[in-house]
């Protein structure tokens, strides 16, 4: 019988993601993703996923290039920032809009996030 192989699954996800809502006044809200290498290699070429959940689009954004339509985006790098250093956070923002009482909540996921 063989040995069960180990260190075969996927590798962790180089780096923590975390969304934030900044303020949220009805039919519009300003938020960012702050993204942390967590390893000690830098992270070049970075992407993640961005699906916001109470069904709004987002309507400006710096900090990242997004790709896709609403509720569900791309966000990657740009010139400036597409190198992330060991330890080191990055941050990018955006407006979105929404219905009033929808929620301004979001889920980040794949790419780099764990």
């Amino acid at each position: 019988r063989r040995a069960p192989r180990r260190g075969c699954g996927p590798a962790p996800a180089p780096a923590t993601c975390k969304y934030v809502v900044y303020s949220d006044w009805g039919t519009g809200f300003n938020g960012a993703v702050i993204i942390k290498n967590k390893t000690n290699q830098p992270i070049t070429g970075w992407q993640l996923n961005l699906s916001l959940l109470g069904g709004g689009s987002i309507s400006q954004i710096w900090g990242a290039r997004i790709l896709g339509s609403a509720p569900n985006y791309s966000a990657s790098f740009l010139s400036w920032n597409e190198t992330i250093w060991p330890g080191q956070e990055i941050t990018f923002g955006f407006n979105g809009t929404k219905a009033v009482g929808q929620s301004a909540a979001a889920s980040v996921s794949g790419g780099i996030c764990q």
